[in-house]
């Protein structure tokens, strides 16, 4: 449908006759002064002012977060502290601990310690065999142990326990191999008894001690060790 411009204009052109002959009273003139300029202070207003607005917005969820961090920063610190006091109270056990479990095998020192606790319990050792397992320090992989920064503790996160297995065939009474294996439980290192045998020696190789008639002790342990 063709569009009728010279109605369009004639329509548009009493909208502004209107507008001009409100306009042409001076107290219009003055509202309608106002109102405008009103309008344009609170608009460039608002452009000046959204910026301050949204820094002051920023800088307070800031404050928020920063507010929120230092919180959690105290925590790690008074846990720091604590765990400072914890290791230096337990720092001259920290030897037994080495000595429970070594960060090698230490097998040469382990059979070291059960002959010494046979002669203290009086008790004959006939056989001891120890598994595959490195028997000098240098032949273990070596094992290297971090410090942390507060506490300088060795940090054993990346280790895993490992064992390794042994037999010892001892002669002796019932009293001195009851006094043997109350040793090997209250041995400093770490060694778990998976079996044991009490065998009565034969005719031929039967002795009397003490404390009774002889008594053949068959036992199978296994030792803990950290490593990599």
């Amino acid at each position: 449908m063709p569009i009728n411009y010279q109605s369009q204009t004639a329509k548009y052109r009493k909208y502004y006759e209107a507008i001009g002959g409100f306009a042409k009273t001076p107290k219009n003139r003055a509202y309608t002064t106002t109102i405008f300029s009103f309008l344009a202070v609170s608009l460039f207003g608002w452009y000046a002012i959204r910026p301050t607005l949204q820094t002051i917005l920023y800088l307070r969820r800031e404050i928020i977060d920063k507010t929120d961090i230092s919180k959690k920063m105290e925590e790690k610190i008074s846990n720091l502290i604590g765990a400072q006091a914890t290791y230096q109270s337990v720092e001259n056990q920290l030897p037994l601990l080495d000595a429970a479990l070594p960060t090698n095998p230490e097998a040469v020192s382990l059979v070291q310690q059960i002959k010494k606790l046979a002669d203290t319990t009086n008790a004959t050792i006939t056989s001891i065999q120890v598994a595959s397992v490195p028997i000098l320090t240098g032949d273990a992989a070596p094992v290297e142990t971090k410090n942390t920064p507060a506490t300088g503790a060795k940090s054993l996160t990346e280790f895993k326990t490992k064992t390794f297995n042994f037999s010892v065939i001892l002669v002796g009474g019932y009293p001195t191999l009851k006094s043997f294996l109350d040793g090997i439980m209250n041995m400093r290192r770490v060694v778990a008894i998976d079996s044991m045998n009490f065998i009565p020696t034969s005719d031929a190789e039967a002795t009397v001690t003490t404390d009774g008639r002889a008594l053949r002790l068959v036992l199978k342990l296994h030792s803990y060790y950290l490593s990599k």
